[in-house]
Formats: structure tokens, C-alpha cells, sequence
């Protein structure tokens, strides 16, 4: 039997459609068309965007999950299972996460899945508020991760991502046909939804772009084992001394303290969901500097060093710097020199910096700044 044909190199989206760009040049998350990024949508990281289409994402999930709530509270079973049923794989069209072939993204099983709505049913954390965004479903419900978090925001704004591609295709010129989109997040009726948008088709298979800024590594959403390590354990070290508690160690100095491995290693504090969510309801205070955190410590990604695109990004920029260093100096150069610099300092600060312009004018005219950009970070070195 003659073995199938498979590409030794990535095909990339761009590549595919005609667009001879890198990755920092690019509103969206290039991919191969073969497989996954292993990056994830985050609801903080789209609070970040100022744009319409962020707005209207934003929304869109607040609207569902105060549809969530709303059943939970009024204990409407049926309710959250048709809010959640089927929601919690990442759509095809999108090619993010980890899974290891494009279009086979894990989804989550039938009895997983009635653990889940019963899980939620029951939360005490969603019934007496201490849950405050969709995000933090995670840290109180088993079965749910930060890829499913993710998965789950996807699919309610998946006409917003739609119209994005939409519109990028224009752009670039790229022809599209009437596709079906089904399972995204109608405001106004306030119920899963679906209807057609003009795609991106190749066989079989059409695509749904996301854009970059919307996106972050998985170690940087929120997720319960971070939270457990960085504020419970901190909290329960200062707790555990004060009450004297048999964790407590003499060293030969005099000083007493408590190590995270005993209480990991105590069954009082071990980790899980229950354990934490008590926490939570009982130390407001904690859960509040990490959202805080979250929010405010944002450091966007290069989605090319996890796509692996900046294999192929990466020579460009060598070849730019080459041509800078040969280039002569005098006036007669400066405009070539002007704008190497300036796709140079794009693709170093592209995860923070946006709406690169050359030569912006101050004062009526009489100043000029040779080079400007927005800053759409609010951690790292932009903080």
C-alpha cells in the first residue's frame, strides 16, 4: 500500500492564501494548516483590546455567563446543560491548543461532561458570588481547565472571530464562500445560535482566524494549581505558624517556619477544586489579588516562538539587520535606514507594542517623532 502524502514542512494559513508576511506583521495567529497553537483564548487579554470587535467579544461572554448563573441560581438543570452541552471542545475552524493533528481538538466526554453540569449545579462558590468571571469557573469545577475555558469562550464568540476573518480576508484579498457556523452565543436571545459568514475554504475544511492580542500561554491564564501554589499556600504558611500548628519547625537559630512541601503533603491542604473553592469563599481578600494580578500583570505572546513560524520569520530579520550594517550613512541613505529600524523594533516589541507610524508630526509641524506605536501591555518592561 503506497503511503499517504505528508508535507515535511509546515503549510502555513498565510503562505496558503498568498500572504508573504511574518507573524509580527499580522493582526492574527498564523498557523500551520496541519496542526494546532498551542496557545489560548483569555478573556483578560481580550479586556486589553480597546477595538469594537473586543468589545463586542466581551460582552458576548458577560452575557452568557450571567445566562450561566441565572440557571444555576434558580437550580434550571435543563438550563445549564443546554448552556454547556457540546460547548466545551474547541470549534474546528480554530486552530489553537495542543492537540497533535489539526481538526482533532479533545473534547470532552458524555460522562464528564453530566459531572461538569452537576459539579456547577451544586457550586456554592457560583451561588454565594465568590465566582465573578467566566474564567474562574476553573478554579471551582472539576473537569474544567484552562483549555476548556478556552474552548468554551471560542465557541461564544465565534460570529465575532467570524467576522473578524471576514474582514481580514478582505484585506488580504483572499476569496471566501458562504460557510455554516453554528454554536455561537446569541446576546439578544440569549441562546446558542448560528447562521453563514463568508470563509476562507480549503477541501473540506474552512478556517476561523483569532486575533493575537487575544491570545496567551497556558501558565499565564488562570488556573487553580498557580493559584494554590502563590496565594493558598503563602496564606496557610502564616496561618499554620500563628496557630502553632504540628507543621511548625525549630530550626537551631531560633526561627520557626513552615515549608509548602508539608502542607502539600498534609491531607488538610492537599490540592483539589472542593479545597479551593472553600478558600476562596473564605479569603475574599486572596482571590482578589490574583484577579488583580491577571489583569494587570499582561504580558502578550509571540505567537510565531509557539507556532514555529519564526523559523521562518527569523532569517528575515537577520537579513534586515545585514542590510543595516551595510548601509552607508549620509542623507541619502536615511530614508532605507529609517524604515529597516523601524520593522526592526516592530518585530522585537510586537507582543507589546501596535499602530507602528513613521514620522509623526508635533507642534503645527515645526517637531516630528521619527517613530511611534500604542502600547497595549501593561506588564513586563511597558509597565
Amino acid at each position: 500500500m503506497a503511503k499517504a502524502n505528508i508535507p515535511t514542512t509546515p503549510l502555513w494559513f498565510s503562505h496558503f492564501y498568498g500572504i508573504d508576511l511574518p507573524q509580527y506583521e499580522l493582526p492574527f495567529v498564523d498557523f500551520s494548516l496541519t496542526s494546532d497553537v498551542p496557545l489560548y483564548i483569555d478573556p483578560y487579554a481580550i479586556t486589553k483590546d480597546s477595538s469594537d470587535l473586543a468589545t463586542h467579544c466581551h460582552n458576548s461572554i458577560v452575557s452568557f455567563f450571567q445566562a450561566l448563573l441565572d440557571a444555576i441560581r434558580n437550580d434550571n438543570r435543563y438550563r445549564i446543560k443546554r448552556l454547556i452541552s457540546k460547548h466545551l471542545s474547541e470549534p474546528n475552524q480554530i486552530h489553537l491548543g495542543v492537540a497533535k493533528v489539526a481538526r482533532k481538538g479533545r473534547g470532552i466526554g458524555e460522562e464528564q461532561e453530566d459531572q461538569v453540569i452537576k459539579a456547577l449545579a451544586s457550586s456554592s462558590a457560583i451561588r454565594t458570588g465568590a465566582i465573578q468571571a467566566i474564567q474562574e469557573i476553573e478554579l471551582h469545577i472539576e473537569g474544567i481547565g484552562p483549555d476548556k475555558i478556552s474552548d468554551l469562550v471560542a465557541n461564544i464568540i465565534l460570529d465575532q472571530l467570524s467576522l473578524f476573518t471576514q474582514d481580514i480576508c478582505a484585506q488580504f484579498g483572499i476569496s471566501t464562500r458562504p460557510c455554516a457556523v453554528s454554536g455561537y452565543w446569541n446576546q439578544d436571545t440569549r441562546e446558542w445560535d448560528g447562521g453563514y459568514f463568508n470563509l476562507p475554504v480549503n477541501g473540506i475544511d474552512s478556517y476561523i482566524l483569532v486575533p493575537k492580542k487575544f491570545v496567551r500561554r497556558e501558565q499565564e491564564l488562570m488556573n487553580h494549581r498557580g493559584f494554590y501554589e502563590k496565594y493558598v499556600l503563602d496564606v496557610l504558611k502564616r496561618e499554620t505558624l500563628n496557630a502553632n500548628d504540628s507543621l511548625v519547625q525549630t530550626l537551631k537559630n531560633g526561627t520557626r517556619r513552615v515549608t509548602k512541601k508539608s502542607l502539600r503533603e498534609d491531607s488538610r491542604f492537599a490540592l483539589s477544586k472542593q479545597f479551593i473553592s472553600q478558600f476562596i469563599i473564605e479569603h475574599p481578600d486572596e482571590i482578589d489579588a490574583y484577579r488583580n494580578q491577571l489583569s494587570t500583570d499582561f504580558n502578550p505572546v509571540d505567537p510565531a516562538f509557539f507556532s514555529g513560524k519564526s523559523e521562518l520569520d527569523d532569517p528575515k530579520v537577520e537579513n534586515l539587520l545585514q542590510n543595516l550594517r551595510k548601509l552607508p550613512t549620509g542623507r541619502k541613505n536615511a530614508t532605507t535606514y529609517h524604515m529597516t529600524v523601524l520593522e526592526l523594533l516592530e518585530f522585537v516589541f510586537d507582543w507589546g507594542l501596535e499602530n507602528f507610524e513613521y514620522e509623526q508630526y508635533m507642534d503645527q509641524g515645526r517637531g516630528r517623532i521619527d517613530i511611534i506605536a500604542d502600547n497595549y501591555a501593561s506588564g513586563g518592561l511597558f509597565a
